[in-house]
């Protein structure tokens, strides 16, 4: 969707395991530690871009998720998203960029030139811990998306169905985004996703995607579906490795 995440993704990808590998030879002398510096170089453009694609991409998600989330949870509920770099950069009130302790301000529209300089000295702060542990300790690789339901952060005191309602509202908010961008509705696939919601939250994301997407699910319960969706869907039974169609004279 976006050719230049993709790229600069490619490229980290490739980066990434070649500083490790010279970290390694270094760490074993057989390599000069001034070597590291072509690959921070290369390291931090492509991570600078990576960083700031994500922290807009996220911005202009979280709008479309938190609506969801609202109805989903009969607007008890406001998620929130954060992005947490792996290194912690600073704001003075000069132009620097900053997060605290619960992640990047994504409201704050972040260029790849205000995270460079930060990122760069990042890697040469810890280039001796790098070494003897022979990893890239830091960049986008290490990031994390962290989901917050009325200020509670998930991961930590949010409950299982807290968890896949935040998750199935970033799944929606993701559908329509790729539909604005790329004109038509992607493939959805729920793996026995929907049988874990209760009735008005099921019946919600039933609403959703009945007649707008392509929508792939399993479950091991039909009947919670209503006739209605079930008479517009195409039904297909698995059994004992077997993928039989609905009303095929095969089944049992």
């Amino acid at each position: 969707v976006d050719q230049r995440y993709y790229q600069a993704v490619e490229h980290y990808d490739k980066i990434v395991p070649q500083r490790n590998a010279l970290l390694r030879r270094i760490a074993e002398r057989n390599a000069d530690p001034n070597e590291l510096a072509f690959w921070d170089e290369k390291l931090v453009y492509a991570a600078s871009i990576i960083i700031s694609e994500r922290q807009r991409f996220l911005r202009e998600l979280e709008q479309s998720a938190q609506r969801a989330h609202l109805a989903l949870t009969g607007k008890r509920e406001t998620l929130t998203l954060r992005y947490q770099p792996s290194f912690t950069p600073t704001f003075e009130g000069n132009g620097q960029l900053s997060f605290d302790a619960v992640g990047l301000d994504l409201h704050r529209e972040l260029t790849p030139e205000q995270i460079a300089p930060q990122l760069a000295d990042q890697l040469k702060a810890e280039r001796q811990l790098s070494i003897a542990r022979g990893v890239t300790l830091t960049g986008p690789h290490r990031d994390e998306l962290r989901l917050f339901i009325n200020e509670r952060d998930v991961g930590l005191y949010g409950s299982r169905g807290q968890a896949r309602t935040a998750v199935m509202a970033l799944k929606l908010a993701e559908l329509e985004w790729m539909r604005e961008r790329i004109g038509e509705w992607p493939v959805l696939l729920l793996d026995e996703v929907v049988a874990e919601l209760d009735a008005d939250r099921r019946a919600f994301l039933l609403e959703r995607v009945d007649g707008a997407t392509q929508t792939l699910m399993t479950t091991t319960e039909l009947d919670i579906f209503t006739p209605e969706f079930l008479s517009r869907a195409t039904v297909w039974h698995v059994h004992e490795g077997q993928i039989e169609p609905e009303g095929n004279p095969a089944q049992s």
